[in-house]
C-alpha cells in the first residue's frame, strides 16, 4: 500500500501561514512494534514496524478566525515487512485551512479533510462548509476529489451534505447524500449467470439519522440508508436506552445490514465480492445495575441472524468493580456464543464459551494494566480451527506520565489460536503535546 507524496506541494504553501501562528500546538506519537509469530510448520517470523504520527494546530491566524490543522504519520521497517509493500511508507491523513465565521455559527475548511456527515464519512481533498440556518436548521456541504489510501476503487469526483433540524438538547434530526463517480459495482450473485454482476458505474447513498432525548432518562439514536445505485437497503442501525431509577439502564439495539447496498463500491472490487443476496440482522439488549458503590453488574443478550449461515445467539454477563481507595478498576465476564444455525450447512457446531478477566491500577504518574481473552470451542473438529480446543490472550500495559506534556508506555502480548501456536507482540509508545501562545498583541 505504497503511498504517493502528492500531497506534499501544497503543504509547501502552508508554511507561511505556520510560521505567523499566533497560537501553535503539536501533538505526537512514536510507536515501536515487535511481534514473533510461530505457523505450524513454519519457521518464526520477526517484524519490527517503527511508526510516527504527528500533528500541528496553528490558530487565531489572520483575523483571529483563521487556523490550520495537520496530521501524518510514516512508518519504516526495521526488520521484514510489516505488510506486503516497501519497509517505509506514510501518508498525510489531514491538512486544511479553517475559517470560522463571526455569525452563524458557520466555518469553512479546505484541504485535505475527514468529513462525517450522515451517509458521507469521507476523506477528500476539497472543501467543506458547514452553517446555521433559520427555525433550528443546519446545512453541511463538501465536494472534491477522493483520496485513494488503500481503496482502488475512487473515483474522480465526491460530493454530499446533510440538513438537519437541531432543538438543543432533545433532537437532531437529519437527512443526507453522498455522490461519487467512475465506481465500479461488482458482486456476487449465485442465482444467476454470470455469477459476476456490475451495477452503474457510480456511487450514491441516500439517508436518515437521528438523536432524540424527550427526557433526561430517554435516549434514541440511529441511522438508516439506502443505496440508489443498487436499489437497496444499506444499513439500518438504532440504540435505544432507558433509566427508569438512577442506578439500572436499560438498553436495547438493532442492527441490520444488506450486502447489495452495504457493500457496494468495495475498496477491491475484483476480490471482495460478498453474496448480493445476503444480509446480516442482530438484535439485542441489556440491563447495568449498580448493585453497591463500587459494584456494577451487566447482563446482554443478542441474536444474530445471517441468511448464508444461519443464528447465532449471545449471552453472558459482566461484573465491575471500581475501587476508588486504591485508584483500581478490575472486572470479569463470561459469554456463551450458541450457534445452531451452522448445522444447516456443515456438520460441525462452533459453539463456544468466552471469559476474559481486566485490571488497571493507577499510582500517581504510572498506570499499569492486565487483560485476559479465552475461547473454549464446542467441537475442535471444525475445520478453521486446525485441530485447536481453544485459544487465548493475555496482555500487559505499563505506562509513566514524565511530565504533565510526556507520556510513555508498552505492551506485552502472548497468546496462541488456530492459526498460530505462538504469538508473541510488544509495543513501545512515546506521546506528546505541546502548546505555545503569542502574546504579543495581547492586553
Amino acid at each position: 500500500m505504497k503511498k504517493g507524496y502528492s500531497y506534499l506541494l501544497p503543504l509547501a504553501f502552508l508554511v507561511p501561514a505556520i510560521a505567523s501562528a499566533a497560537d501553535l500546538g503539536s501533538n505526537g506519537t512514536t510507536i515501536v512494534r515487535f511481534e514473533e509469530r510461530s505457523h505450524p510448520g513454519f519457521s518464526k517470523e520477526k517484524i519490527i514496524p517503527a511508526t510516527q504520527f504527528l500533528g500541528i494546530d496553528a490558530t487565531r491566524l489572520a483575523d483571529g478566525n483563521l487556523s490550520l490543522h495537520l496530521y501524518g504519520w510514516g512508518r519504516v521497517d526495521l526488520d521484514n515487512n510489516s505488510t506486503n509493500d516497501d519497509r517505509t511508507e506514510g501518508d498525510l491523513a489531514y491538512g486544511y485551512l479553517q475559517y470560522r465565521f463571526p455569525k452563524s455559527n458557520a466555518d469553512l475548511r479546505a484541504g485535505r479533510i475527514f468529513v462525517s456527515e450522515g451517509v458521507g464519512r469521507e476523506q477528500l481533498d476539497g472543501l467543506a462548509v458547514r452553517t446555521n440556518l433559520a427555525g433550528g436548521l443546519t446545512l453541511a456541504l463538501y465536494g472534491g476529489a477522493p483520496v485513494d489510501q488503500d481503496n482502488f476503487n475512487r473515483g474522480d469526483m465526491i460530493g454530499g451534505g446533510r440538513i438537519a433540524l437541531r432543538q438543543n438538547g432533545w433532537l437532531d434530526l437529519g437527512a443526507s447524500y453522498l455522490y461519487e463517480n467512475n465506481t465500479v459495482s461488482q458482486q456476487l450473485d449465485s442465482s444467476v449467470s454470470p455469477f459476476i454482476t456490475n451495477a452503474s458505474s457510480d456511487r450514491q447513498l441516500a439517508g436518515g439519522d437521528i438523536w432524540f432525548s424527550p427526557i433526561s432518562a430517554v435516549q434514541v439514536s440511529g441511522n438508516s440508508s439506502y443505496n440508489i445505485t443498487t436499489s437497496s437497503v444499506a444499513e439500518h442501525n438504532y440504540l435505544v436506552q432507558i433509566r427508569p431509577v438512577k442506578v439500572v439502564t436499560l438498553a436495547g439495539t438493532y442492527t441490520e445490514r444488506r450486502f447489495k447496498g452495504y457493500f457496494d463500491g468495495t475498496n477491491l472490487p475484483s476480490l471482495f465480492k460478498p453474496d448480493s443476496r445476503d444480509d446480516v440482522k442482530q438484535y439485542g439488549g441489556s440491563i447495568t445495575v449498580n448493585i453497591a458503590e463500587p459494584l456494577e453488574l451487566t447482563a446482554d443478550y443478542r441474536n444474530i441472524k445471517r441468511s448464508s449461515t444461519g443464528t447465532t445467539d449471545r449471552y453472558g454477563a459482566s461484573v465491575r468493580l471500581d475501587l476508588k481507595a486504591i485508584s483500581t478498576l478490575t472486572g470479569v465476564g463470561y459469554h456463551r456464543f450458541q450457534t445452531p444455525g451452522t448445522s444447516a450447512t456443515t456438520p460441525y457446531d462452533l459453539s463456544f464459551h468466552q471469559v476474559n478477566g481486566w485490571v488497571i491500577a493507577t499510582l500517581k504518574d504510572v498506570t499499569a494494566s492486565l487483560d485476559f481473552l479465552g475461547n473454549f470451542y464446542d467441537d475442535r473438529n471444525y475445520p478453521s480451527l486446525n485441530g485447536e480446543k481453544n485459544d487465548y490472550s493475555v496482555t500487559a500495559s505499563l505506562g509513566y506520565r514524565v511530565t504533565p506534556s510526556i507520556n510513555l508506555s508498552g505492551d506485552v502480548s502472548y497468546g496462541r489460536n488456530a492459526l498460530l501456536d505462538k504469538e508473541f507482540k510488544g509495543l513501545l509508545r512515546a506521546e506528546f503535546a505541546f502548546n505555545t501562545e503569542d502574546k504579543r498583541g495581547k492586553k
